[in-house]
């Protein structure tokens, strides 16, 4: 007994739309990825120059205001980060579903972020330095 062949019913047209499906998801792919590169490539990690002086515990002096400043900064950084992650994870669930109106929406929500981010870090930066006694 020969085993049948197997037959490929899959119509040219049906091809195409896959082949066109895949290429929007892995255009989407790069193009969320290229947008959180823009989001977080602005910034360069500086090496730490020292370690910060140790403060007691038990210390009732109040941290200089540049100090708290930074850690403001920072928290604030967090919570744009967060949202940016959010925008790439729409970003992905939409490449997923071949949902080029989401991923430009979520590339749009990341474009939108940088400015901010931008802002914040560079308030950071300042702010540490200066807490840093730079």
């Amino acid at each position: 007994m020969n085993p049948t062949p197997s037959i490929d019913v899959t119509s040219q047209p049906e091809r195409k739309s896959r082949v066109g499906k895949v290429a929007v998801a892995v255009g989407g792919t790069v193009a969320a990825v290229v947008a959180i590169a823009l989001l977080f490539g602005g910034e360069e990690a500086e090496a730490p120059q020292g370690a910060a002086p140790a403060v007691a515990a038990e210390s009732s002096a109040s941290a200089p205001q540049s100090c708290l400043d930074a850690l403001d900064a920072a928290d604030e950084s967090h919570a744009i980060a967060a949202r940016a992650f959010e925008a790439s994870a729409d970003g992905f669930g939409a490449a997923a579903e071949f949902d080029v109106a989401g991923m430009e929406d979520a590339a749009n929500r990341l474009v939108e972020l940088r400015p901010q981010l931008e802002d914040v870090m560079n308030r950071y930066h300042a702010a540490a330095d200066e807490c840093r006694g730079e």
